[in-house]
């Protein structure tokens, strides 16, 4: 199952933890004086509560009604070809907040394409950080800034970082890596092994006892699913992602 199709079931799960969790509260005060453009909407998801529960701007960037901005509707407007991608890491990095102590220094970056209502996609970059948490420092609540970057990202790669003081990198990589089990085939794996060694098409053919041809339709199918463009980048985003 892709985890597109598990989002309710990740959701559920997280509620179910927080459930006897008592949080920190914060007032909502200072966000709704928060300087935004058109261009930009914030937004607080409560995970103990698995709604929104705060939003400033969304009609006027993305076109949704205060009822319509749900949480279904958040991890749900994401481009065919970046949701799948994009729910990984979300998924990966709230397990690691919720399972871990971060402090409110702590930033995910994220760039992906998201539906208007209108039926229209724009490049966002959205910038998440804690915003409530639990008197161990646990994720309940998180702030969510979106940004049109369209006008300066045409990419149709998905892009992540991580920030966060004190935050282990090694424990981290693991819970991004784990999120990517499955992603690729064993066959796809080998070819980006070979890849990865600077290997030909035709070399990793050879290794594996299949065609060049087969090898670059995997190749094909290996860049389409990763949205990177090249091996470059290819190599670069399973290293940085615990895949290779």
């Amino acid at each position: 199952m892709s985890k597109a199709n598990n989002i309710t079931a990740f959701l559920d799960e997280q509620r179910e933890k927080l459930k006897d969790i008592n949080p920190v509260t914060r007032s909502f005060e200072s966000l709704k004086n928060y300087p935004i453009t058109r261009s930009q909407c914030i937004y607080v998801h409560n995970f103990q509560s698995g709604s929104i529960v705060f939003q400033k701007g969304v009609i006027e960037l993305l076109g949704y009604s205060a009822d319509e901005f749900d949480s279904q509707l958040v991890h749900n407007f994401f481009h065919p070809e970046d949701k799948d991608m994009v729910l990984r890491i979300i998924e990966a990095s709230v397990r690691y907040a919720i399972d871990n102590h971060l402090s409110q220094d702590a930033h995910l970056y994220l760039t992906y394409r998201v539906r208007k209502k209108n039926g229209e996609y724009i490049k966002v970059l959205r910038q998440s950080s804690v915003f409530e948490t639990d008197v161990k420092g646990r994720l309940i609540s998180n702030l969510s800034l979106l940004s049109d970057i369209s006008y300066m990202n045409t990419s149709n790669s998905v892009e992540w970082r991580f920030d966060a003081n004190g935050v282990d990198e090694e424990a981290f990589k693991k819970y991004i890596g784990h999120q990517y089990e499955g992603i690729f085939s064993p066959r796809q794996l080998e070819i980006i092994k070979g890849i990865s060694e600077g290997l030909s098409s035709e070399e990793i053919g050879e290794v594996l006892f299949i065609s060049k041809h087969t090898v670059d339709t995997h190749r094909r199918k290996i860049l389409k699913i990763s949205g990177c463009k090249n091996a470059l980048e290819l190599v670069a985003f399973c290293k940085e992602n615990g895949i290779i």
